[in-house]
């Protein structure tokens, strides 16, 4: 008996899942050479007829045709590339084999979940379906690149308005602080005055010091505290 039978050139799903197209074709060709050339080395007195042989051969081809029908099925219109196996989108891809399931071609995982990374944002160091998703509970440090910490939140660069608080970034100059008071707000576009952090370009100049007002410039040193832009009156 062959050791080629038509039972060994199977290729089953499992298998093909986890190897490349052309490698289970490639197989498949040496299995089906290898079938035609023992057809024609029968032994004498043996069961072995052309019959036979053509059969084999003839289930062969009839697998390598179900192969390619099947790889042109996979890289139909829409789909994508998983990493070793092809989906109608990233989020199909793992079909409850998580990660191992997303690991190249157009797919990342991330997030216990897996995204396209062409509408992945780089989150500074990671990826992510989007800014809000970039801390993953770690925080300001997961949150950059693409994205910016603001008043506790990872939000889009793009769509976030963005103030310099002199080491970080905010959306505004109030929320540079973020419980940290004058540490928080040291320089850049923003400066720390009467207890709080304000812009620069809407600070006015008291004489000496700034402040968000003119009313706010005295801070309880009266007349003295009032100059520059401000003037003392009453």
């Amino acid at each position: 008996q062959s050791p080629y039978s038509p039972h060994s050139l199977a290729c089953h799903p499992p298998i093909c899942g986890a190897m490349l197209y052309h490698q289970c074709l490639a197989l498949l060709l040496v299995s089906a050479t290898a079938v035609g050339q023992d057809a024609n080395t029968c032994s004498e007195g043996g069961i072995c007829t052309r019959e036979l042989a053509e059969g084999v051969d003839e289930t062969a081809q009839l697998q390598l045709g179900s192969l390619a029908r099947a790889n042109t099925t996979n890289l139909a219109p829409g789909s994508v590339n998983c990493g070793g196996h092809y989906a109608s989108s990233c989020e199909l891809c793992p079909q409850g084999n998580g990660e191992a399931w997303c690991n190249g071609g157009e797919c990342l995982w991330t997030g216990n979940m897996c995204i396209d990374k062409n509408s992945a944002v780089n989150c500074g160091g990671s990826y992510a379906v989007s800014c809000a998703f970039c801390p993953q509970g770690h925080g300001e440090p997961w949150c950059n690149g693409d994205c910016m910490w603001s008043g506790k939140m990872c939000v889009s660069q793009a769509t976030g308005s963005r103030v310099d608080c002199g080491g970080h970034y905010a959306s505004s100059c109030e929320l540079c602080p973020q419980g940290n008071g004058e540490a928080w707000c040291n320089g850049g576009e923003c400066l720390w005055t009467g207890n709080m952090c304000i812009d620069k370009n809407s600070a006015v100049n008291c004489g000496g010091s700034y402040a968000v007002s003119c009313a706010a410039c005295p801070q309880g040193h009266g007349e003295l505290w009032c100059n520059g832009d401000c003037m003392w009156s009453g």
